[in-house]
């Protein structure tokens, strides 16, 4: 085998550094501009309940916490929670947070740059494939998410895996060694971060077996890694006498290993948003590129002598890790993971067409593309931030008219998840009930969903003899997500209710620049909030019809209920 292989040059590499700091930047810039958004609020109420705990209920030290993670599903992401919840607790500002939640997510664009500049021969489209991949929607709105963990994690791992992998292929030596074992060592912490990075190990091994490495000792060690994948906590459950389990069937709810499931009942409909992963102009030139010139299938010979990846572990990467959505994952944000193959597809498909095109015409035209693509993708970043700003201050509104209008020990009643965040920010002066989700707040009073004879009982019976509130989450195709039997209550004839004129609005309208995503269904569009909030806003086309415009909008509706109309004899 001949000698090592310099697949990263020395003036690539230095512009890794430069990466780092320019998203670090960036991001440290955006999540400064907010202290706290939904995802990161089920950490603060945590923090919230340990202090106010008396001091014989303190919890145990926070290495006492972290130990008791170690080997636990996802126990590397929780470990991150604790050290949120005691960093909270602290009273320390969240900028310091920030700060470093901003340093992980520059490594994780840092590593995915090195990882696309080995399959790249020119340093603009390795560029090209980060700013694809950073100003994302997924990347960009999980990103907000901080306390609650963080997920740029898995872009890490994924990245500067498949960079140890490919940067090891070809190199022999001690060097080739150190870097398959730090490898090993990703495959062996991946799973305690998130469940889909078995997929890391999966697709190395595949890789090594398509290119006909069988006799190799570290394809087969690769191969002991995806069963630790799917059981990484199989020694953690043999040491606490539990069943050793699926980590998919300890940790996702969306799973289901029904063997009389047909392809109609997959989950088709989430690939719909990848029109608005990466512009829909952009995709639409690189397909007719890779399919009508052939320039994806082709050796185009490189201006530096440099051995390059094959491309097709990309596609063999993108399948592994958009499969899963047919059956596993629920949240539009985690196709981002497939953007990792996709990103350094579409720049590499574009730098064939830059090489085999050096006239001026065919060069000016992918220029546009790109450059149009470029400022369609960032559009998502202000997206982003007027929607998380906008949600908000229209929860800080929800919040003063409550104090306005409710006494402290009222009971508010609602259909949308936004009322534990509304409760948190007003200082937990209230109650709160749901009709659409259990809460354990309301639970020392009533069991269960609000129905309408629980609502009789509230109403015969106030809590904290105090009165009752209805506070109503509407937007267009609200009914879609929440239902018709959990407005029940709102709308029923039968109840009094007082419309305290409180009426308050969370809307963030944003341009759409790519002009095919204006032709794009409504279904297309993804939120560009935090992702738990998915289901609760609108988010699509700008309501009032405007063109070359998208728009996040929930209204807010508070009542009070004054009891129930007598029946007509």
């Amino acid at each position: 085998m001949a000698g090592p292989v310099a697949i990263t040059s020395p003036g690539r590499l230095k512009t890794a550094p430069a990466v780092f700091v320019a998203c670090f930047l960036f991001f440290a810039a955006i999540r400064s501009l907010t202290p706290l958004v939904h995802d990161d609020t089920a950490v603060l109420r945590k923090a919230v309940i340990l202090t106010q705990e008396s001091s014989e209920h303190q919890p145990s030290s926070l290495l006492a916490q972290l130990a008791r993670r170690i080997g636990s599903p996802r126990c590397v992401s929780f470990m991150i929670q604790d050290l949120g919840v005691n960093y909270m607790r602290s009273g320390y500002p969240d900028r310091i947070w920030f700060l470093f939640s901003s340093g992980i997510l520059a490594l994780s664009a840092c590593a995915f740059y090195l990882l696309a500049d080995l399959f790249m021969g020119q340093r603009i489209f390795s560029l090209y494939a980060t700013a694809l991949l950073v100003a994302s929607p997924p990347f960009i709105s999980s990103s907000w998410v901080t306390f609650a963990g963080l997920q740029s994690l898995v872009y890490l791992v994924f990245s500067l895996g498949l960079f140890l992998y490919f940067r090891t292929d070809q190199a022999v030596g001690k060097g080739c060694a150190l870097r398959w074992i730090a490898l090993c060592g990703l495959f062996l912490i991946g799973p305690f971060i998130r469940e889909v990075l078995i997929v890391l190990p999966a697709c190395v091994f595949s890789t090594q077996l398509l290119r006909r490495r069988f006799a190799s000792g570290w394809t087969w060690a690769t191969a002991l890694f995806i069963p630790h994948g799917m059981y990484p906590a199989a020694l953690y459950s043999l040491f606490r006498g539990e069943p050793v389990q699926s980590v998919f069937r300890m940790i996702s709810t969306n799973w289901a290993m029904d063997p009389d499931t047909h392809l109609r009942h997959l989950r088709w409909e989430f690939f719909a948003g990848y029109p608005f992963l990466i512009p829909p102009l952009l995709l639409l030139l690189v397909l007719a590129l890779a399919t009508g010139m052939g320039l994806a299938f082709r050796r185009t010979p490189a201006p530096e002598p440099a051995a390059r990846p094959p491309w097709w572990p990309l596609g063999l990467l993108f399948a592994m890790l958009t499969l899963p959505f047919l059956r596993v994952y629920a949240l539009p944000v985690h196709l981002g993971y497939s953007l990792i193959g996709l990103a350094i597809a579409v720049a590499l498909v574009l730098q064939a067409a830059w090489r085999r095109w050096k006239t001026k015409w065919p060069r000016a035209g992918i220029l546009l593309v790109m450059g149009v693509s470029t400022l369609a993708q960032f559009s998502n970043v202000y997206g982003s931030v007027a929607t998380v700003l906008a949600i908000n201050d229209g929860l800080l509104r929800c919040v003063a008219a409550l104090d306005r209008h409710a006494p402290p020990g009222s009971l508010v009643i609602s259909n949308t998840i936004f009322m534990k965040d509304i409760n948190l920010f007003s200082g937990w002066k209230y109650v709160h009930a749901f009709t659409t989700l259990g809460d354990d707040d309301f639970k020392r009073y009533v069991t269960g969903l609000i129905t309408p004879d629980k609502l009789q009982g509230l109403i015969e019976r106030p809590v904290n003899d105090k009165p009752l509130f209805f506070l109503e989450a509407d937007f267009p195709g609200h009914l879609e997500f929440i239902g018709d039997e959990a407005d029940r209550l709102f709308r029923d004839p039968g109840i009094v209710l007082d419309d305290l004129g409180a009426s308050t609005k969370a809307s963030a309208v944003y341009p759409v620049l790519d002009p095919l995503a204006w032709l794009m269904p409504k279904s297309s569009y993804v939120f560009l909030g935090t992702p738990d909030y998915a289901p609760w806003v609108y988010h699509g086309p700008d309501i009032g019809g405007r063109p070359l415009l998208a728009q996040s909008y929930v209204r807010f509706r508070l009542y009070r209920v004054n009891g129930r109309k007598a029946r007509e004899p």
